[in-house]
């Protein structure tokens, strides 16, 4: 990697080389290991994402950039914290919901007027 580079895309660079090592080594895995793989290379790729905007601090780059596998880290980091991503999809469903019953409800008066 060029020095001259700026932390966050040497992170960005190295991130996304693991995800890499990571796909080809599910790409000769057996179906059933591909599945059992599916969350990890889903959320992978959102942390790979998430990463590419440039917006952690240098300080933070710097010091994810001295792990050998920063992906890997932020992966288990992310099963070990206290957020749930179900709560994101049950609001998700809840709004949907939400946003369904207001349509339909209009959808309806507005048959009732004609």
């Amino acid at each position: 990697m060029d020095k001259e580079q700026k932390p966050n895309q040497m992170l960005y660079e190295k991130m996304a080389m693991e995800q890499k090592l990571f796909v080809a080594e599910l790409k000769s895995s057996s179906p059933e290991k591909i599945i059992e793989k599916a969350y990890e290379f889903v959320m992978r790729e959102d942390i790979l994402l998430a990463v590419e905007g440039d917006d952690l601090p240098i300080p933070k780059a710097k010091a994810l950039l001295k792990l050998d596998k920063p992906l890997d880290a932020i992966y288990h980091e992310w099963l070990d914290n206290d957020f749930t991503h179900m709560d994101m999809v049950r609001d998700t469903i809840s709004d949907c919901a939400d946003f369904h019953i207001k349509y339909q409800k209009d959808k309806l008066n507005k048959g009732a007027e004609r």
